[in-house]
């Protein structure tokens, strides 16, 4: 789904709408008509006070053509708001991501001189601003440039000449086809600093393919308000680097709706990003999206004003920086099983807290190594499991082998309350749980 910027936004839904002079089939042999002139203002000013050049007046300041058409004589082949509303949305999205591109397209629509419709169709083509050809004909009483139709002539300016066309012109040596996310991220300076990283990381390739991707991409600033020692430690440390910008991607094409809706996105880098609407907007990890549903050719961008850090810790290292699991990992550390959580295969984790061991800390001291590496089994389960997905299940296996019986209505696993959920480490997901949990009988 491709939802415009705030430029297009304005431009087609609210403009459009108050104001449309659409072209029906019953016009085509309608003849030019000439409108009342006015050659007290300029090219622009002429364009700016007709209400179906919106558009068009929008997209040369956008352009920043309006001072170029000040200066100079010029014919221009003005296409109504309707024209542009006829236009696909894949190629308006095109022209709003890529300012070079869009002048091109509007140049392509000036012709230097003034040249009255007269002038016009006595000529057989005409050279415009921009270089290439446009083509003059006439067919079954209608007169045309390119393909669009002529619809009003001789609109006078101080400067020069307007006249009125059906349709947006584009020369044939422009490809308006969508961008991939890396041609919109270059074609965009506030992604300079994303791109450069992306390069570095020899990650270029990945987000030019087929495959198609969600990309929430930090903006110069947001690289920026980085802190020191965090700039120093992307630019020097290539997994690191990596790392940060693969937790940006998502596999998958995910409008902002189909964000807000999911509210968990697992990424390219193993962990997830998770999302909430807030009253100021779409908040993803904690960086708002400021422009959202930027389309691409391979996927969607959007952009946020924050650089999402992913978890670097692993599961014992997230365990230790909390305080509250000291006997869980002594635990470990005695049953042997700390090289297990802290390696790269991923793991969830429902961890007792440290009173929750203190309940059965005389059963606990009576425990072989074996025993006890039992126990902590029983409270690992294989991958990557968040508390959405546990509590739409009604049990799950745990390393040990034995099933762990979840309680949906009560947030509970084997009986023992969910208390904090989500706890991403770079190796797996920590649900805090109020008890230690024991097998069954004989295991």
């Amino acid at each position: 789904m491709f939802v415009k910027t705030k430029l297009f936004n304005v431009l087609i839904a609210g403009v459009l709408a108050g104001g449309l002079v659409a072209c029906s089939d019953d016009d085509d042999d309608d003849p030019v008509v000439a409108p009342e002139t006015n050659d007290q203002l300029s090219l622009a000013g002429t364009i700016g006070q007709e209400s179906n050049y919106s558009v068009l007046e929008s997209l040369l300041v956008k352009a920043e053509l309006v001072s170029v058409l000040e200066d100079g004589e010029y014919t221009i082949f003005a296409p109504t708001d309707a024209a542009f509303n006829a236009v696909p949305q894949d190629v308006l999205a095109t022209l709003d991501q890529d300012k070079d591109l869009l002048r091109k397209v509007l140049l392509y629509h000036v012709v230097p001189g003034r040249l009255d419709a007269a002038q016009v169709l006595a000529s057989e083509s005409l050279k415009s601003q921009l270089g290439d050809e446009l083509m003059v004909k006439s067919e079954n009483g209608s007169n045309f440039i390119n393909d669009a139709k002529i619809t009003a002539t001789n609109k006078l300016a101080s400067n020069g000449i307007v006249h009125q066309i059906d349709a947006v012109l584009v020369p044939a040596s422009i490809d308006l086809g969508p961008k991939s996310i890396v041609d919109i991220a270059l074609a965009d300076s506030q992604f300079s600093t994303l791109v450069e990283l992306l390069t570095k990381a020899d990650l270029v390739a990945a987000l030019q393919g087929d495959a198609k991707l969600t990309v929430f991409a930090p903006t110069n600033a947001a690289f920026a308000a980085l802190t020191d020692e965090q700039r120093e430690a992307v630019n020097s440390n290539p997994d690191l680097r990596k790392a940060i910008l693969t937790y940006h991607v998502v596999e998958g094409t995910f409008s902002g709706a189909d964000v807000s809706s999911e509210k968990e996105l697992a990424t390219l880098n193993g962990a997830y990003l998770f999302a909430e609407v807030k009253d100021d907007g779409l908040m993803v990890q904690g960086a708002k999206v400021t422009a959202g549903d930027v389309a691409a050719s391979n996927g969607v961008i959007h952009v946020i004003n924050k650089v999402m850090l992913p978890p670097t810790m692993n599961l014992v290292e997230v365990a230790e920086e909390a305080g509250s699991f000291t006997q869980l990992i002594e635990a470990a550390v005695t049953a042997g099983l700390a090289p297990t959580l802290t390696g790269t295969e991923p793991y969830t984790v429902f961890a007792p807290t440290d009173a929750a061991f203190e309940e059965i800390k005389a059963t606990v001291a009576t425990l072989t190594p074996k025993q006890l590496e039992n126990i902590l089994l029983y409270h690992v389960v294989p991958g990557r499991v968040l508390a959405s997905e546990v509590l739409a299940s009604e049990s799950l296996t745990a390393a040990q082998g034995d099933s762990l019986a979840i309680d949906q209505e009560k947030t509970k696993v084997n009986g023992a309350a969910i208390i904090n959920t989500n706890i991403q480490a770079s190796n797996g997901v920590i649900h805090v749980i109020d008890k230690v949990l024991l097998p069954p009988a004989g295991n």
